[in-house]
C-alpha cells in the first residue's frame, strides 16, 4: 500500500473509458481548472459546465491531431517517467485512481506518479519542439495550474514537472505551491462548482 496522506480519499480504479468519464463528471480534475482558469484554446467554462451538467457529451470529439497529440502523451508518459526517476534518482510509482480531496470530494486529481513516503505532485508532459521556449527556466501556464490543482486536492506542497520536448530534450523543473494561487484557484473552482451542483 502506498503512502497516501489523510487529506485524500482514493477513488475505485475505472476500468473503461465510459466508467473513467463517469467519475469526470462528479469533480474538478487538473484539466478542467485549466479551462476555469481561461487556459484551454479548446473549452471554455461554459461549456465545461454543460459537460458537467449532462447538457453535452463528456467526450466532445476531437480533430485527428489531438487525437495523435493524446495518444503519442499515453505512450510517452512511461518513457518520461522512467527518464525522471533516473535522473533524480527516485522510484516513482505510477498511480492509476482517480484521488478526491476528503472535505470537498469534488476536488479530483490524477497524479502522473508519486514517490512513497514523500508529499510531492509528478506532473509529465510531451510537448513539441516549438514549445521549447515555454520550458527555459519556466514551465508552461497550464502545467503551474495542473500541480496547484492537484496541490488543492492533497495538500502537498512541492511537485516536480517534466516536459519530453520534442522527443529528445527532457526538461525537469521543481515547484513550490505557491498560496496565492491557490486561494485564487480555489475561489474560481468553489464558484464554477456551485454552478454544476445548483445547475445555474
Amino acid at each position: 500500500m502506498h503512502h497516501h496522506p489523510s487529506t485524500v480519499t482514493v477513488l475505485p480504479e475505472t476500468h473503461d473509458r465510459a466508467e473513467w468519464l463517469e467519475q469526470r463528471r462528479h469533480g474538478i480534475g487538473s484539466s478542467d481548472a485549466s479551462v476555469i482558469m481561461g487556459l484551454s484554446d479548446y473549452e471554455s467554462p461554459y461549456t465545461l459546465w454543460e459537460q458537467k451538467t449532462g447538457r453535452a457529451p463528456l467526450d466532445p470529439p476531437v480533430d485527428r491531431v489531438t487525437e495523435e497529440l493524446r495518444e503519442w502523451g499515453n505512450r510517452l508518459e512511461p518513457v518520461i517517467r522512467a527518464a525522471v526517476s533516473e535522473e533524480l534518482g527516485v522510484d516513482i510509482i505510477k498511480t492509476d485512481q482517480a484521488w478526491a480531496n476528503v472535505k470537498h470530494s469534488w476536488l479530483r486529481a490524477n497524479l502522473d506518479g508519486i514517490v512513497d513516503g514523500q508529499d510531492t505532485i509528478y506532473e509529465f508532459k510531451n510537448t513539441s519542439a516549438f514549445n521549447r521556449a515555454l520550458w527555459d527556466d519556466q514551465i508552461p501556464d497550464h502545467a503551474e495550474i495542473q500541480v496547484h490543482h492537484t496541490a488543492l486536492v492533497t495538500g502537498w506542497k512541492n511537485a516536480v514537472v517534466a516536459g519530453l520536448i520534442g522527443g529528445n530534450h527532457l526538461s525537469i523543473h521543481r515547484v513550490t505551491i505557491n498560496p496565492n494561487i491557490l486561494e485564487m484557484m480555489m475561489a474560481a473552482e468553489d464558484k464554477f462548482w456551485h454552478h454544476v451542483e445548483t445547475d445555474t
